[in-house]
């Protein structure tokens, strides 16, 4: 299961019983889409959420790959004999806004202790659990614990719509053209993440 088309873009399970739900908006409304996927379906034995994440530990780097301490333990016994599979179990703390700056993920850091910080695991794994279905987060490192996003988060990807708002990104860009290179730099280490998410879940599905 994926929040946002980005995040899952490329992936395709080879497993005929897996199935593979992109929930188009991320935070408090995937997890309201993700009830009612559950509603309209047979009902998964397992639900792994997965996709990108903000690091909140310094030594991680883009890329690396968390799975939740949460995670079903059959889950873990499973990646741990794969092979190829290079990963880092960890806490992977829910958030009702990304956080975009390193003062807010270092505040973050201090206050839970986690590894990683995302705005639907908890949520899912909240579900999963009140129905009695297995659940697994894997996330990989889109931007790593000193990076700080140079433009508002809203306008990449809206919470209610999953969808970037075109005209403010360019608008936000236009007027401090210094922050560009480091919007480029954001793109390409979120593509670099979502490669290795999905050579990771490839290895599993």
């Amino acid at each position: 299961m994926f929040a946002l088309p980005f995040e899952a873009a490329g992936f395709r399970p080879e497993h005929e019983n897996s199935q593979v739900w992109v929930l188009g908006v991320a935070g408090n409304p995937a997890a309201e889409k993700f009830e009612e996927r559950l509603n309209a379906s047979d009902g998964p034995s397992l639900v792994v959420s997965a996709g990108l994440a903000g690091a909140l530990r310094q030594g991680l780097s883009v890329g690396d790959i968390i799975v939740g301490d949460e995670s079903e333990p059959r889950f873990l016994e499973e990646i741990l004999h794969g092979e190829g599979t290079t990963w880092t179990r960890g806490q992977i703390h829910t958030v009702d806004s990304i956080a975009s700056t390193h003062q807010e993920k270092a505040m973050l850091a201090e206050r839970t202790g986690a590894t990683v910080c995302d705005m639907e695991s908890a949520r899912i794994a909240k579900i999963c659990q009140s129905r009695g279905i297995a659940f697994a987060g894997v996330r990989a490192v889109s931007d790593t614990l000193g990076f700080d996003m140079p433009v508002p988060p809203q306008y990449l990807a809206h919470p209610e719509t999953g969808k970037p708002d075109v005209p403010r990104l360019l608008s936000s860009l236009l007027k401090s053209p210094s922050k560009i290179p480091a919007f480029y730099q954001m793109i390409r280490e979120a593509s670099l993440a979502r490669k290795a998410l999905q050579a990771f879940l490839n290895n599993l599905v």
